[in-house]
């Protein structure tokens, strides 16, 4: 059977992405080079090039690839409260990623793909305020999950949420 060329065009895509993330695990991110990438992922680098243009554009290839296995996730969820707890349980379930990109001090790439995917999307206001304020609840829902990753989950996911929704008065759900 003759596979498509955008089936292989996606398995090196994921191949680069992949080896990015195990190169991070070991070696700081700017340390990592073009070279040991497509080694590991066993691709030259025309490939790499013809598919990326930088390690940050991996990066976010891969975030992206993330943010749409949660859109598909959230689908249905409706409610200020909903929204957090889902977004807080998503990002406890990728710990390992998002673990690694906070030992790295990569979790900006986060902020931005979730803005763009988990909360700008799903605004009712108006487009130039949608951006600020999706800004604002994507940096802040980040920085509570670091604080909730680093000591490692301890209090409960209903306390968090609740804490959020309070803090924030114009999103309280009445």
């Amino acid at each position: 059977m003759r596979q498509r060329s955008g089936d292989i065009i996606i398995r090196g895509q994921r191949a680069i992405a992949n080896a990015l993330i195990s190169l991070m695990k070991y070696k700081e991110f700017k340390k990592i080079t073009v070279t040991e990438i497509c080694q590991m992922a066993g691709v030259n680098r025309k490939t790499f090039y013809r598919n990326f243009e930088t390690k940050e554009d991996i990066l976010k290839y891969h975030l992206n690839e993330l943010f749409i296995e949660y859109i598909q996730d959230k689908e249905g969820i409706q409610g200020t409260r909903n929204f957090i707890e889902h977004f807080l349980s998503f990002y406890r379930e990728k710990h390992e990623t998002m673990g690694l990109l906070m030992e790295k001090d990569l979790m900006m790439f986060t902020i931005e793909e979730f803005r763009k995917y988990g909360v700008q999307e799903s605004m009712e206001a108006d487009s130039g305020d949608a951006f600020w304020i999706g800004t604002f609840i994507s940096a802040g829902l980040v920085k509570v999950y670091e604080s909730w990753y680093e000591e490692s989950f301890v209090t409960p996911l209903e306390k968090i949420v609740n804490a959020v929704v309070l803090l924030i008065p114009s999103i309280r759900e009445e």
